[in-house]
């Protein structure tokens, strides 16, 4: 069919409107204490945890070079690290991790996220300040780093702001890996976080931006354009359970793949108004473009997508449901996974009309300049 006809601006409301119903708490959580606790922690692990093993001066560095690429600082860090923390915690609870080291891993895939973020932002949108990156992970490299535990050729010029701070950050994660894993340098767990780094980079070399003007669609790009970012949350889920084996990881593995299908089917849906308006083939558009002969079979296509989605919320919702990230919480880490993926598909606090999330933090910064 012909995809500029397509009427899709409803896809995103169905696709909302059929996650809520089917997660039973979504009416009963405050969004808004939700995400500021999120945010708030995600910058305390930032401030207290993080800055003092990378350095003061280097951090006060790195954070203002990020202005440079339109990123502030205050919101970029705590947003993805508060994700990436509530599922690292998940996974690591769910591969049976000492209660005491939860803290330190979650907290390393909550860096974990923010790096493969700002790090596929900088490749794509700032080449220039991503300098020679691209050069340093290589599959060889990579190994050294993981398995050898040699960091000797992981630097750049530092004269390249950003990017030696984003280096930087990058050995911190390494080593805070190193430490999770204690002496096995070689053991099992080391060798699948070594491998889940490598897949991540090796999709992100091999990753094509396929035009729909330019290149017909085929079945391998339904689940070929979503590759990089399912491997970087693998690598996220692995990095949260280096220290609870293999038989923990094999445990975790079945919630992780599910709910990384779940956000990928979610994002599928969301992108296909933007895909079609920026001429890219996504998941959703090609299937559209190789199954849909009409609007109706294009809507039934997203709606069986929606479906299961709802099929895999179902599961998800009750896996971490017990599960916190402080005891006093009034939201476990199910809502707050929820909560993320939920705004992400375009939901909006209630009480708070269209204000979203950057209201969320100009009330929050505001609140903490008042205090000062």
């Amino acid at each position: 069919m012909n995809l500029a006809e397509l009427k899709t601006s409803h896809y995103r409301s169905q696709l909302r409107a059929a996650l809520e119903a089917a997660y039973a708490r979504h009416g009963d959580l405050d969004y808004r204490a939700l995400f500021t606790a999120c945010t708030d922690r995600g910058e305390q692990l930032w401030r207290e945890v993080l800055v003092p093993e990378l350095g003061a001066e280097r951090a006060a560095a790195f954070d203002k070079a990020l202005w440079r690429v339109r990123m502030r600082p205050e919101t970029s860090i705590p947003w993805p690290m508060g994700f990436g923390y509530a599922f690292g915690a998940a996974c690591h609870a769910l591969a049976g991790g000492r209660g005491e080291s939860r803290a330190y891993a979650a907290t390393t895939a909550g860096l974990a996220n923010f790096l493969v973020g700002l790090f596929d932002y900088l490749l794509d949108k700032h080449p220039r300040e991503f300098g020679t990156l691209g050069e340093l992970v290589s599959d060889d490299a990579l190994r050294r780093y993981t398995l050898d535990r040699d960091l000797s050729t992981f630097v750049v010029d530092s004269a390249q702001t950003l990017a030696a701070g984003l280096v930087a950050l990058y050995r911190l994660y390494l080593q805070r890996c190193h430490h999770q894993l204690g002496d096995a340098n070689d053991a099992p767990m080391a060798r699948a976080w070594s491998n889940a780094l490598r897949q991540v980079h090796d999709a992100e070399r091999q990753s094509v931006t396929w035009r729909i003007s330019k290149v017909p669609p085929t079945a391998a790009m339904i689940e070929q354009s979503e590759t990089p970012g399912v491997y970087a949350y693998w690598m996220i889920a692995v990095v949260a359970c280096l220290d609870a084996g293999e038989e923990g990881l094999r445990r975790m593995e079945p919630f992780a793949r599910r709910l990384i299908r779940f956000m990928r089917l979610v994002d599928t849906v969301v992108d296909i108004e933007d895909d079609i308006r920026n001429d890219l083939w996504g998941g959703a558009v090609a299937r559209i473009a190789l199954e849909a002969h009409n609007q109706q079979d294009a809507d039934r296509i997203v709606r069986e997508i929606t479906e299961e989605c709802v099929q895999l919320l179902d599961v998800l919702q009750g896996e971490v449901a017990s599960l916190y990230w402080d005891a006093g919480d009034a939201f476990s880490l199910a809502d707050i996974l929820w909560a993320f993926v939920w705004t992400g598909a375009g939901g909006q606090i209630p009480g708070w009309r269209d204000k979203g999330l950057e209201a969320i933090e100009r009330e929050r910064s505001a609140a903490a300049t008042a205090s000062d």
